[in-house]
Order: C-alpha cells, then structure tokens, then sequence
C-alpha cells in the first residue's frame, strides 16, 4: 500500500503488477510484503520495489519477485461442493464396509442354521431308516409267502377303513396353523392328550376330528426320547384296523406334536361301562322328520367276542414286527365307530422297558404279569396275562379288576398265585381260556395264533359262554367305583 494508506494493490497471477490511479507524487519505495494460512502452516513473502512514475505509467517489477512469489507463495482454492462430495464420497464407502460385513455375518449365521437343521433332519431321517429297517427285519423273519399274502388280503385296510383320514396321506409334517387344540382329555407325567381339529388339506379348508398328543414344554431330554421314539414307530407301522392311525405330527418347534386319529367312543373301558346291561341313550334324528327316542346300547355276547377277538388281531399286527404294547390295559385301548378296537401306545421291548423303569410308580399293576411286578419283564407274554385280564373286563362290563383289592395287595397275592375266581356269567372253558393267560410260568401261556383259534370256535356258540341271566344284579346296573388313581 501506498505510505499514507490510501492506496490499494491488487496481486494478480500475471507477469507484473498493475498500480491503478497513480500520480507523480506516489513516487517512492515500497515494501509489498504477503502472507497466508494453509492446513496449519504460515506462507508469506516480502520485496521492495521503488516506483518511479515515467510517461507510460507503468513500471515492471524485477523478476525476483516473480520467482520469490512462484516459489514461496501458492494459494490453492478448494471449492465447497468439493468437500461436499468428499465426505459423500467417504461416508458411502463406510455404508458399503458395512453391509458387506452384516451380509458376511448374515449369511454366516443362516449357514449354521441350515447346517444344524440339515444335521438335526439327517439325524432324524437316519432315525426312521434304523426303524424302517428294524421293522423290515422283523417283519421278514416272521413272515413266509403264504403269511404275507393273507396279511395283504385281510390285514391291510381299506378306503373305506381309513375314513375321513385317506386324505391326509400326503405326509407327516402338518403345518402348525393347521391344528387346533380344543379340549384337553388326559395327562401323563411328560404328555397331554388334546381333543382338537386339524385342516385336512393345505388347499382345503375342510377340518377332521383329532386326538393330538403333546410334547410338555418341560420335558425332559429323555422324556422327549420316549415321545419321538413312539412317534417314529407309527410312522413305520404299516396300518392294521386295530391299531391307532397316525395323521401327521409338528416337530419343527416346541411343543411338538402327535396328531392321531379321534376315537369317538373314548377308552373301552368307557366303551364297556356306556354299554351295560339296561343302559340307554337318547338318539335325536335330524331332517325333516326329526325324531326323539331312547335306543339300547347294551352289548351283546357277540359284541364281546368281537372286541376280544380286535384286541388280538391288533397283538398279531405288532408281533409280526417284534412290537410290544405299553401297558395293555382297558384305558391304553381306544375305540371308534361302531366299536372298532384300536391299540395304542407301543414299540421295541427294549424301548418299552425303559420307559416302564422310568415310570415306574405309575405301573398298572392290575394287567400286570407276576414277572413284570417282580423283575420289570415286559414282552410278549407280558401282554398275554394283560388280554386275559382285558378279556375278564369285557365279561363285567369294565368293572375294575381285582375289586376288592389295593394296589399293594394286588401284587403280593398275584406273585403268591392268586388268580381272580371264575365268573358267575362265564362258562367253564371261557375262564379256563383266562386261566391259561394267567400261567406262573411265561412259556405255558398261549401263543396269539392259539388264542385266536380258542376263542374262534367259542364264539359260534358264544351265548354258551357268556350268561348274562347269571350276572350278579350289582353288575348289571350299578355304576363302578373305577379305582382311578390304583391303575
């Protein structure tokens, strides 16, 4: 600037400098000193210059200021949207760091699931193969050609046998949203058995009638052994008439699920209690002429023959496949549609072992063979002495076995060798046929092939061997004292 301040100078990047409204009296030395702040550090220069004021107003600065201003002193200018679009720039880059790294710890995750799902469905799909094969060796060496033939022709159920299930074949795990649990009907140490309804077809909405068996959410591992072991066998079983029909399960999350057929009539011993002698209901028809009236249920000699006689078929059926039931009794018995038996809970002996020394304070000691009250045995001759004490239930119309008798007292006199007298309303031969399921020894009782031969002739002349007129008069009418909690 000029000494008295008045003056101004414009830097410009040309080769000289421009001194715009200059007179002769501004003739002098200067100092043009410059300074600037750059990232934290300080640029300056500093000439003099003598200005001496000639006709062509112009003076041209020595060329070191030129060189001291292009070598010490640079001035850069960064525009704002520059900056700008640096940090867009940086910030895009961070998102894109990011998302890669949570697709990585995605994707991650998801392949430990898909490997623990695919190791928990190879596990269960090796399961079922051990079982399938099981059943298959089982099911060989006790069948010739003849037997599989007549298993093919009267065994094996038909369309009409799987009734409002044939449509529900199409597999075996049924969506959750699918099954509905209505009205709970029983409950065990590590299961609950629900009434409900389930939807028959992904595409359909018409429902079916269910008995669904559930898992409890605190379960036990070994309880939740037991429940998929059980489940895993009726998936295996080839159906049979008198043998529970499995419709689906949910095994995805917990609860897990046995979906089964809905027995309408309940237990047998429900059945029989409903059915005895005088016992009545009324029956409403529905349509246009709508009609009231009381109808006899009570069952005949006939129909207890045939109920004995499902009961074996539905023994055979296991057999062929070196199954045996758990706790054959009365209650474990279901019944359908016009009184058609089907067996329920069974599975290996070596399974069904377990889990009877597991539930051991809840035995059913009334069905019980002397060797399963004393050494745990339970096969097939087991199950021999608990028809004969089903068989005795079906002649008294469910009365509880052993009447008279408390658990405890039960077992010491059946290990001693007491056996329940002949009924007044059996004949001879019919009590003999209980006795001889009712032998000490397990090898002296019948085979099933032996018991379904007794009891085929017998059932000719069945009102030979099942009286009611000599019925005591309490059995008849009175209701039973069940004894529930002494099963």
């Amino acid at each position: 600037m000029s000494p008295d301040g008045r003056n101004h100078f414009v830097l410009s990047q040309l080769n000289y400098y421009r001194i715009r409204n200059i007179q002769r009296g501004d003739e002098g030395n200067y100092s043009c000193k410059v300074t600037n702040k750059y990232n934290g550090r300080s640029f300056y220069d500093e000439e003099l210059v003598q200005i001496r004021i000639s006709d062509s107003h112009r003076r041209i600065l020595p060329p070191s200021a030129k060189r001291s201003y292009n070598q010490n002193f640079s001035m850069t200018y960064i525009s704002p949207y520059t900056i700008g679009a640096v940090i867009s720039s940086s910030l895009a880059v961070i998102l894109i760091i990011i998302f890669i790294v949570l697709a990585v710890r995605l994707r991650h995750y998801q392949t430990r699931g898909l490997n623990s799902q695919l190791l928990e469905y190879n596990g269960r799909n090796a399961k079922e193969r051990k079982i399938r094969e099981k059943l298959a060796r089982s099911h060989d060496e006790n069948l010739d050609d003849q037997e599989v033939e007549l298993l093919d022709e009267n065994i094996q159920p038909t369309h009409e046998d799987m009734g409002d299930y044939s449509d529900t074949r199409h597999g075996w795990e049924v969506p959750r949203r699918f099954i509905k649990l209505h009205d709970l009907l029983g409950k065990g140490i590590y299961t609950e058995v629900w009434k409900g309804k389930m939807q028959k077809h992904p595409t359909r909405d018409d429902m079916v009638r269910v008995a669904i068996k559930r898992l409890m959410v605190e379960a036990t591992e070994k309880e939740k052994k037991f429940f998929l072991e059980e489940m895993e066998v009726l998936k295996m079983l080839p159906p049979h008439q008198n043998v529970i029909h499995l419709i689906g399960c949910y095994t995805l999350h917990e609860p897990q699920l046995i979906v089964l057929e809905y027995a309408a009539e309940g237990t047998l011993r429900n059945y029989l209690q409903r059915h005895r002698i005088g016992q009545q209901e009324i029956e409403i028809t529905q349509g246009q002429h709508q009609s009231v009236r009381l109808r006899n249920h009570t069952l005949t000699p006939q129909k207890m023959f045939s109920l004995a006689t499902q009961v074996i078929r539905g023994m055979e059926h296991l057999q062929r496949f070196k199954l045996i039931s758990y706790r054959l009794t009365s209650v474990s018995i279901l019944v359908t549609r016009g009184g058609v038996i089907r067996l329920s809970g069974f599975g290996f002996p070596d399974d069904v072992m377990a889990r009877n020394l597991y539930e051991a304070t809840s035995l059913p000691v009334r069905w019980m063979s002397p060797e399963s009250i004393q050494e745990r045995i339970f096969n097939l001759p087991a199950d021999i002495w608990s028809f004969g004490v089903i068989f005795w239930e079906i002649t008294h119309f469910g009365l509880t076995p052993y009447p008279t008798m408390g658990p405890q007292e039960v077992c010491e006199k059946v290990v001693a060798g007491y056996r329940m007298p002949q009924p007044p309303q059996c004949s001879a031969e019919l009590y003999g046929l209980l006795l001889s399921c009712w032998q000490s020894h397990p090898a002296n009782r019948p085979s099933l092939e032996e018991l379904h031969h007794l009891m085929k002739n017998m059932s000719r002349v069945y009102s030979d061997h099942i009286l009611f007129e000599k019925m005591p008069e309490y059995q008849r009418s009175s209701p039973y004292d069940q004894l529930d909690s002494d099963l």
